[in-house]
């Protein structure tokens, strides 16, 4: 596993989780703010290169191994996308953390039928806004292409690998650790809203939800400084 730190050792410790077949250079823009008070540890795990866990549980084993060996166990981690329920997951995990900042996570349980008809309107909106996902890679064309080829390296692994992610079981045991799921609610993936989170709450209470509009499910990616921004109280 590949890891890199970023920003003074002195400052408090956070773990940044990156999304499912994205690379974390991609989130360079939002991890260069957060390095600002914090020494960022960002570790390269949930990519298609090199070791490509597939399985959601090995790729959490791996992080909670590299979290105890770094002694990050009273850390702050913030993760996107498959990044994020891995946050959350870690919260259950260890009760300690400073907090867990989930932003878009893919969580199970929640892409029903009966809500196609809003990721449907989303797509209709992603295309008005240039914070959604195609005006949002259009605008980045460095990032959109670094990320695209890295999904079209192996496009059944990332689909298996977030499946599985998507299909996992709620934590089993209960924590008392601070979580934000922040939504970017232009998302064309998942659509979550409050009451979705019932379930999770059972597992982790101090569980909040922070929406915010017209942003897109890769806006960490897209627009880094303004979702700092956005989260920073959060930190």
């Amino acid at each position: 596993m590949k890891l890199e730190k970023t920003g003074d050792p002195k400052n408090p410790p956070a773990l940044f989780l990156h999304g499912y077949g994205a690379h974390p250079k991609l989130y360079d823009d939002f991890v260069r703010r957060l390095a600002e008070s914090y020494h960022v540890y960002v570790p390269e795990i949930f990519g298609m290169n090199g070791i490509c866990r597939r399985d959601f549980f090995d790729n959490l084993k791996a992080v909670g191994e590299l979290m105890r060996s770094e002694g990050l166990e009273r850390s702050l981690v913030v993760g996107h996308s498959y990044g994020a329920l891995a946050a959350m997951h870690l919260a259950a995990t260890f009760p300690f953390l400073q907090r867990s900042v989930a932003v878009n996570p893919l969580l199970p349980e929640i892409f029903t039928p009966d809500k196609f008809r809003l990721q449907l309107g989303n797509m209709q909106r992603d295309l008005r806004y240039a914070t959604g996902e195609l005006r949002g890679m259009l605008a980045n064309p460095g990032v959109g292409i670094r990320y695209g080829i890295n999904l079209i390296a192996n496009p059944l692994g990332y689909i298996e690998g977030a499946a599985r992610a998507v299909a996992t079981a709620l934590p089993a045991q209960r924590s008392e650790v601070k979580v934000d799921l922040v939504y970017a609610d232009l998302d064309t993936l998942f659509h979550i809203e409050d009451t979705d989170l019932a379930k999770w709450r059972s597992v982790l209470p101090n569980l909040k939800f922070m929406a915010v509009p017209d942003y897109s499910h890769n806006w960490l990616i897209y627009h880094g400084s303004y979702a700092y921004e956005q989260m920073r109280e959060l930190f």
